[in-house]
């Protein structure tokens, strides 16, 4: 069943009940943000519908001639020129909204979490028994920059915001002491 965010009851399609609101699927999508290819169909409905297609495309040449059609607007672009302009039309629906912006923090945390090993790995191979003691050697008593502590840790993005998120204190930006070796190891 799919609910309807209007009067809270379950239907099967939510395509005819909608205009017992006064409202078209496109309005309701866009009103809840929901995405333009979100279905307003219960699951099973939506694969009974998609099995009886294919039934229909395997029996029906003009359907296949159709569909042929498709694939070569999508090879010569003309697929997207019609998306793009009516992406300008609709705008951005807040559930692809929310998507990309979930996708975007899964990918900062899948980076942290890789750089964060990197570091622990390189942090014990340098023989050093914490992030932040190897940080605080180098970078605050040893007086490396910025780059150079890089140079033997991780790239100094990384080092900048481990530094910060654990508390160690940094140069102000562009403050460039006197470094000792690139080559220094703990």
């Amino acid at each position: 069943m799919v609910i309807c965010h209007l009067c809270g009851r379950g239907f099967r399609s939510l395509g005819s009940h909608l205009r017992a609101h006064g409202m078209t699927a496109d309005q309701y999508r866009q009103q809840y943000g929901l995405l333009h290819s979100r279905a307003l169909s219960a699951r099973e409905l939506t694969q009974a519908r998609s099995t009886a297609q294919r039934q229909a495309y395997t029996a029906s040449e003009r359907m296949r001639t159709d569909f042929a059609q498709g694939q070569n607007m999508a090879r010569t672009g003309a697929l997207s020129r019609r998306s793009r302009a009516a992406f300008t039309d609709h705008g951005v629906s807040l559930e692809l909204e929310r998507e990309r912006l979930e996708r975007l923090a899964a990918g900062r945390r899948t980076q942290q979490a890789t750089a964060e090993q990197h570091l622990t790995a390189t942090i014990e191979a340098l023989g050093f028994r914490s992030v932040e003691a190897a940080l605080r050697t180098l970078y605050v008593e040893h007086e490396l920059s910025i780059e150079n502590t890089a140079v033997q840790l991780v790239p100094h993005v990384v080092v900048a915001l481990v530094a910060a998120d654990r508390g160690v204190p940094g140069l102000p930006r562009g403050d460039h002491r006197l470094d000792q070796s690139p080559a220094f190891v703990g």
